[in-house]
């Protein structure tokens, strides 16, 4: 059986939404560090001091998942070469470090669908459901904290941390590297799910990305479009900055690595995209088709991409456009349906979920009748994740990152293809000596069609 620490119930008649009743929760839980298990006999469960009055049905094929919100010695490394195995347990220890900013949020924030704190309320709701979903024939104790509310070394100095299997979190880049540094010297499995960079980990084979990183998007996004456009010509848009000039050359150098060593690069003057001047009257050639990527993906560059989105749609005329770009040009509400169907929209992205399939409406289903609100859309990748644990220890145990290869799991949203990354310097990976941290290699390319986005 499954026994969780159920997110507060909605009163009758009441309008509460979701993030004010868990974050009344968080706090409630980090001033009193409850997290003792007491016995509940007559109901045959195992249950967290704030859970008595909640139980899901009973699951003879599972033993207990339990789940604790919290308060917020460092080990000799073993000599070379390191050896790093898999182990099977009865219990596990999962920490999950999320943000929910607990102290900080406003009414205003809690009611935004978009703002940090809804958002990763639904991404632990999410997660929840995944514990009650995933069979398991141990007994898995997670300690969720906040970790935008509380210091993170308050937490890391937790003893019960250090006798985590697996730490999930934090968001923020610098704690990142912090928790990524302590699980190395803990020989803790440590989950990256939201953030991706080379500048994380060092030389650490505990650590795993589950994000798929920019350069990978890119090397994705212009193998699909030569492949799938043999000889048509293919332009990188970017502005004048520094960093975007970069980013243009990185992608003609992948070009050239694949065979194509004509992609132009297109600096866009930003104020063409606000005046009335044209923008892209040089790229179009009527009648031909012409591909444009479009590689910015971090939301200050929101308003660049929908400039160049629009300006392309209203310039391009009778000539036949194919545009590819990052997640953002997905995720943002200023860029509409009209404009998918008529550039011929492209998106590189490593989650992606059917929200008329039956799997997402029944999640939503649930946290609407446990909630009475609409969660976001990070649930799904909060399940996935919380699956993606949940199975992995089942299957192989504590240091599973050894064997994440090997998982043939189906998730909601998110592909999982794990490999290692190679220390510098290294050509060929023996052990775990040559690892420089996992990453996650599986990507998609959407295509926009029949009004939806659908794989390629």
């Amino acid at each position: 059986m499954i026994s969780v620490l159920s997110l507060q119930q909605r009163l009758s008649g009441s309008n509460l939404l979701l993030p004010i009743l868990v974050l009344l929760l968080i706090c409630s839980g980090c001033k009193t560090k409850k997290s003792g298990v007491t016995n509940n006999t007559r109901n045959n469960t195992r249950t967290t001091k704030q859970d008595r009055n909640s139980q899901v049905p009973i699951n003879k094929n599972v033993k207990v998942i339990e789940w604790t919100i919290n308060d917020s010695h460092d080990k000799t490394p073993i000599g070379a070469p390191t050896v790093i195995k898999t182990t099977q347990k009865s219990n596990y220890k999962v920490t999950l470090l999320v943000p929910f900013s607990s102290t900080a949020a406003n009414t205003s924030e809690l009611a935004n669908k978009q703002s940090g704190p809804y958002r990763f309320t639904s991404y632990y709701a999410g997660a929840k459901m995944a514990g009650e979903d995933i069979s398991t024939d141990s007994r898995i104790d997670v300690a969720v904290y906040d970790s935008e509310s509380t210091d993170i070394n308050d937490i890391l100095n937790n003893s019960a941390v250090a006798n985590s299997d697996v730490i999930i979190g934090p968001y923020d880049s610098k704690q990142l590297k912090v928790v990524a540094e302590y699980a190395k010297q803990q020989e803790i499995t440590h989950i990256s799910p939201w953030k991706s960079s080379s500048s994380i980990a060092t030389d650490n084979p505990y650590h795993v990305q589950t994000k798929p990183s920019l350069t990978k998007h890119y090397e994705v996004m212009v193998q699909n479009a030569i492949k799938s456009f043999p000889g048509k010509d293919i332009y990188v848009l970017g502005k004048k900055s520094s960093s975007d000039q970069k980013r243009m050359a990185y992608i003609k150098k992948l070009g050239g690595a694949m065979g194509r060593s004509d992609i132009k690069a297109f600096t866009v003057s930003e104020d063409s995209l606000r005046m009335g001047e044209t923008a892209f009257d040089s790229i179009f050639v009527q009648n031909q088709t012409s591909v444009v990527l479009i590689p910015n993906w971090s939301s200050s560059d929101e308003g660049f991409i929908y400039g160049c989105v629009r300006k392309l749609r209203v310039e391009k005329n009778e000539a036949n456009l194919v545009v590819y770009g990052m997640p953002k040009m997905m995720d943002t509400d200023k860029i509409t349906y009209d404009f998918y169907n008529n550039l011929n929209i492209h998106i590189v992205r490593s989650n992606y979920i059917d929200k008329q399939s039956s799997a997402a409406k029944d999640l939503r289903s649930r946290y609407f009748s446990q909630f009475n609100a609409f969660p976001a859309e990070d649930i799904y990748g909060g399940y996935d994740m919380m699956a993606f644990v949940i199975n992995n220890l089942q299957d192989y145990g504590k240091n599973f990152q050894m064997k994440l290869s090997l998982d043939q799991h189906p998730y909601l949203e998110t592909s999982y293809d794990i490999i290692p990354v190679p220390r510098d310097g290294v050509e060929s990976i023996k052990g775990p000596d040559d690892i420089k941290y996992y990453e996650n290699n599986a990507l998609s390319v959407l295509e926009f069609k029949n009004g939806k986005f659908i794989k390629k």
